[in-house]
C-alpha cells in the first residue's frame, strides 16, 4: 500500500497544477505567439506552440507534426510580402489539462506577384489545447475561410 500511494504522489508532482483563473490569458498569449511567428516570419517560434505531434487543418489540407506545420508555414509566407493576423471574440473553455477555443480570424495579406494586391480574408480559428509542463500547446488547429478578396 506504502508503494502505492508514493506513486501516486510521484504522479502527481509530474502533472501540471489543475485549470485557474489564468489558463484563459495563457491561451491566448499562446495564440498570439501563433499569429506573431507567421506575421514576423518567426517560424521556430511555432516550436512553443504547438505539440510536436499537432495537427494543422487549413480548409481541406491537413499538416501533421511540428517540422511540417513550420514547413507548410514557410511555404504559406513564400507567397506573400506581408502578413497580418486580426484574431478576436475568444471562447475558450478550460477542462483540467485540456481546453478549446474558438476564434475570429481577419487576415490582410500582400501578395507577392510583381503586381502588389492586398487579399483579406475572415474566418475562424477552433483550437484543442493541453497543458503541457512547459505551459499551453495546441493538439489540433482548425482554420476555416468564410469568405474573403481574391
Amino acid at each position: 500500500m506504502a508503494i502505492r500511494t508514493q506513486l501516486q504522489n510521484g504522479l502527481r508532482r509530474l502533472n501540471p497544477p489543475p485549470a485557474g483563473p489564468d489558463d484563459q490569458e495563457l491561451i491566448l498569449g499562446c495564440l498570439n505567439a501563433y499569429c506573431w511567428a507567421l506575421d514576423t516570419d518567426q517560424l521556430d517560434d511555432l516550436r512553443a506552440v504547438f505539440t510536436p505531434d499537432a495537427v494543422l487543418e487549413k480548409g481541406d489540407d491537413i499538416v501533421r507534426g511540428i517540422n511540417a506545420i513550420v514547413e507548410s508555414a514557410q511555404a504559406m509566407l513564400e507567397e506573400f510580402s506581408a502578413c497580418q493576423h486580426l484574431v478576436t471574440n475568444h471562447q475558450i473553455d478550460v477542462n483540467n489539462d485540456v481546453a478549446r477555443s474558438r476564434s475570429q480570424l481577419l487576415t490582410h495579406r500582400l501578395i507577392s506577384d510583381g503586381d502588389e494586391r492586398l487579399r483579406i480574408e475572415a474566418g475562424t480559428f477552433e483550437d484543442d489545447w493541453i497543458r503541457t509542463l512547459s505551459g499551453w500547446r495546441i493538439v489540433h488547429h482548425r482554420e476555416e475561410i468564410t469568405f474573403g478578396s481574391p
